[in-house]
């Protein structure tokens, strides 16, 4: 028998009994009541640390592990840049670096805007301007520059006067507003072959899709038959007198 028990086994037949003697270990346990639901202070117990409350149990056996160090950010902006942020030649090197990317790219882009601005500025936006151009820049003489505003007139004008300016929200004249409504009825395709080579001076499919749509479809007599009347009613010829039976 293991030594520290004191223990007395009878053997009988198969059966076998042990007397009502304790058993007595070298080890004390120590076991406390566990605390009832209605309970409401905390309990606990060694060597893994377990609590009790009266709303659940909470387990926390890796306390004692090494908590994962928190990740710091790597700050994007110079503006963010600290006097610790030099502290050592590793981040005096990365903040260094970072500094200088970000005044070259703001250069670059100052550089951008500048050139933007004397494009706009130098920018011809008026047909008389294009002339004065041509005349100062080729010597062009005063038949030369008729024969140009012969060929620019009517809605050919108005197409140049809007190539030049770009795509612009501005209205677009009667004549040209029916031609463009023509061109896109005929071939959608064409009227965008037709209108990426003069700087998208004409209006946008979309535009002229919006303009079908204004068109009021409601059922009765719509404003556009009553216009459309009058129009009739003006080219038609004079009545002098009317016979009625």
């Amino acid at each position: 028998m293991p030594k520290g028990i004191a223990s007395s086994l009878d053997v009988t037949g198969s059966s076998i009994r042990t007397s009502s003697s304790r058993i007595n270990t070298d080890e004390s346990f120590n076991v406390k009541d566990w605390p009832s639901s209605s309970s409401s202070k905390i309990w606990s117990a060694s060597p893994a640390t377990v609590t009790a409350s009266e709303n659940g149990y909470e387990s926390d056996v890796f306390t004692e592990s090494v908590q994962a160090k928190k990740k710091t950010k790597r700050k994007r902006y110079v503006g963010d840049l600290t006097s610790s942020d030099f502290s050592t030649s590793e981040k005096r090197k990365r903040n260094f670096r970072l500094m200088k990317d970000t005044i070259l790219r703001q250069r670059k882009l100052l550089q951008n805007k500048q050139r933007l601005i004397r494009y706009f500025r130098n920018r011809i936006q008026t047909q008389k301007e294009f002339l004065d151009m041509l005349t100062q820049k080729f010597n062009m003489n005063a038949s030369t520059e008729s024969e140009l505003k012969a060929c620019l007139s009517g809605p050919a004008s108005q197409i140049f006067e809007r190539m030049l300016k770009g795509p612009s929200t501005q209205k677009c004249d009667p004549v040209l507003r029916s031609f463009a409504v023509t061109l896109a009825f005929y071939s959608p395709k064409a009227y965008t072959f037709v209108r990426n080579p003069f700087n998208k001076s004409l209006p946008d499919l979309s535009i002229i899709s919006k303009w079908y749509k204004s068109v009021n479809g409601s059922p009765g007599f719509t404003q556009e038959a009553l216009e459309t009347l009058k129009i009739l009613k003006r080219q038609a010829d004079a009545m002098l007198c009317a016979i009625w039976f």
